[in-house]
């Protein structure tokens, strides 16, 4: 009796622990692949880790807060690149993103519907989004080219302008970027602002026609609200990607970008493995993820207020 209970007894607690069990495999994964990095490039943003240190890591020096003053306000040149990486930065993200939201909700609008014939379309909207990044990107840097790129061509044969245009250097160079990432994750934000869409009941519609409501009068009090939930998570989406892009500007650029290109990510990627500066790098990606995290606390903490609203 007592045998059976206690059988009885470990299979129970089996089942209780079978989720856990299952779950550790990926947590560990997870610990392995990004919080063990994180923690290490955290503690490397104390020393001065450098090139002569890869072999052996004792040779580091602590060095306690320098690296980040240096960044900040000790280093006036490197001060004055930093703050140009952080202003090309924020340019590139909030452009991607407005573009990235507009033309995806612009595209859900004009697709949404029962018609057989639109599910095609559907599947062709979303190629963009399946090439790889690194031909999509090389595609953007040939239209952009000014020698032989399409679009300078276009440009003088209509008319628009007199002589072709440095669209890769000067004060134009940020754009190419975000056209090349608009480009690619538009058709992020279509499929899902499209799922939206098809979750708003027509009776909603119906009810605001029989109340006499235009066209933008529902898209603003019903279209809208309703694709909030799903927008707050597209957005979110956005901000972490596009601040964190490494491959456009640097496919299309490769390490040295101009200065109204030079985002954060490849800025950091040249002052680490360039420069051999592993702990200035460090430190900056640090910096990098503190300012992430408080932009990403914020806006969910916006989020939250307008839901309560």
């Amino acid at each position: 009796m007592k045998r059976q209970i206690r059988q009885r007894s470990l299979r129970k607690r089996s089942r209780d622990t079978l989720p856990y069990r299952l779950i550790l495999p990926a947590a560990i994964a997870m610990l392995l692949i990004h919080f063990l990095p994180t923690v290490i490039g955290v503690v490397m943003s104390f020393t001065d880790f450098s090139s002569s240190a890869l072999r052996d890591w004792s040779k580091a020096e602590f060095v306690g807060l320098d690296n980040y003053a240096d960044i900040l306000f000790g280093n006036p040149i490197q001060t004055e690149k930093f703050l140009q990486s952080a202003l090309a930065s924020l340019v590139y993200a909030v452009c991607s993103i407005v573009g990235i939201y507009l033309v995806g909700l612009l595209a859900a609008l004009l697709l949404n519907g029962k018609e057989k014939w639109l599910k095609p379309l559907r599947g062709i909207f979303l190629i963009s989004w399946v090439v790889p990044s690194v031909v999509s990107v090389f595609i953007w840097t040939s239209i952009f080219s000014y020698d032989y790129g399409p679009l300078n061509y276009l440009l003088v044969k209509f008319g628009i302008t007199e002589e072709k245009v440095y669209w890769l250097i000067g004060d134009l160079a940020w754009l190419p970027p975000i056209v090349a990432n608009i480009w690619k994750a538009w058709p992020f934000a279509f499929i899902s602002l499209l799922a939206g869409l098809q979750s708003i009941p027509d009776s909603l519609y119906e009810s605001a026609q029989v109340d006499g409501a235009g066209v933008f009068s529902s898209f603003r009090n019903i279209t809208m609200p309703s694709l909030y939930p799903v927008s707050r998570v597209i957005i979110m989406l956005l901000i972490v990607w596009t601040a964190l892009d490494f491959n456009t500007t640097y496919v299309m650029y490769n390490y040295s970008p101009p200065t109204s290109a030079n985002v954060l990510p490849v800025y950091i990627y040249n002052v680490s493995f360039r420069s051999w500066k592993f702990g200035s790098g460090a430190a900056m990606s640090t910096l990098l993820m503190l300012v992430m995290a408080v932009v990403c606390l914020i806006y969910l903490r916006v989020c939250v207020d307008n839901e309560k609203q």
